[in-house]
């Protein structure tokens, strides 16, 4: 993160309070922000002082916020991305789009499809950096600073803004090698008798949906490997060791090469997924993160299996 002495017009005081709040104790806070723990502990309680109220309870392990401190969190934040927002928009109508953008993102949808847009996309942009946090976790994307998280499916936190960049559909396949030895499925029940590779840590995606004489049926899938890496469970189903149902932004391309081959197409039912840019409230004004999700909106609608 951007030196204190650099960050937005507010405060300093308040800045680091904010900090501090966001990364949950003064350590990460003052890496952050490049300034000592001690330094942050007083500014904390100069802040305290001048208000004449508590804003932190502290223990030796994690702080918390009191009352106090709730009410002038909301109305700091509110400050803070309000000027962000500002400054903003009036240093866009002046100069490129420039700075460092933060992006969360799974392993597998970076792979194949940001990843290989990201050289354009610099091209296009060149005084913008990119910072790229590949995770299977859910981040919060508010807490670790990130500009963008780029997320497939339903959106949890109401407090963030999505802004749908694509839909894609789901394919259940397999490597040519895995259907000569073990046969193809037929039916959905069919699938029974075959190892099917899932997802771990997500539990509807074990429940596939399926359509047979017009009435729609959930299947619970079961097999031998589960993983949470969606790029290692292509490798896996490329390398013949299992069925696999996988979104068309990683089998996309390996479905057009012939590498994998659909499966039961005339039963599954695949519902539209979308696929989201993520940003916390008043960041999509930034210069830098407007021209990313625009630029992403054009070029992934047009093709996931071109990539």
């Amino acid at each position: 993160m951007k030196n204190i002495h650099q960050s937005i017009g507010i405060p300093i005081d308040m800045a680091i309070f904010l900090r501090v709040v966001a990364r949950g104790n003064f350590v990460r806070a003052s890496e952050d922000l490049g300034l000592t723990p001690s330094a942050i502990s007083k500014a904390i309680t100069r802040l305290e002082d001048r208000l004449g109220v508590r804003l932190l309870s502290r223990t030796t392990r994690n702080l918390s916020l009191t009352n106090e401190g709730t009410i002038y969190y909301k109305h700091a934040k509110d400050i803070a991305t309000a000027i962000e927002q500002a400054e903003a928009e009036t240093a866009s109508s002046s100069k490129a789009p420039s700075g460092t953008l933060r992006i969360t993102i799974a392993a597998a949808l970076a792979k194949h499809q940001i990843v290989p847009l990201i050289p354009t996309f610099l091209a296009l942009y060149p005084d913008i950096e990119i910072d790229l946090n590949i995770t299977e976790q859910h981040v919060d994307i508010v807490k670790e600073n990130c500009d963008i998280a780029i997320r497939p499916g339903t959106l949890i936190d109401s407090s963030l803004i999505g802004t749908k960049l694509a839909e894609a559909k789901r394919y259940i396949c397999a490597s040519e090698s895995y259907i000569s030895r073990y046969g193809k499925p037929l039916t959905p029940i069919d699938l029974q008798h075959h190892n099917c590779l899932t997802t771990s840590g997500f539990p509807s995606l074990s429940r596939w949906q399926f359509d047979i004489n017009n009435e729609p049926f959930t299947m619970e899938i079961n097999g031998k490997i589960k993983c949470d890496n969606t790029d290692l469970l292509l490798d896996l189903a490329l390398a013949g060791k299992g069925i696999v149902r996988l979104l068309e932004t990683v089998c996309g391309k390996a479905l057009q090469k012939g590498s994998l081959i659909p499966l039961l197409e005339e039963y599954h039912q695949s519902e539209n997924v979308p696929i989201w840019a993520v940003t916390p409230p008043g960041r999509l004004t930034l210069p830098r993160v407007r021209v990313f999700v625009d630029f992403l909106k054009e070029r992934l609608r047009k093709n996931f299996w071109a990539h």
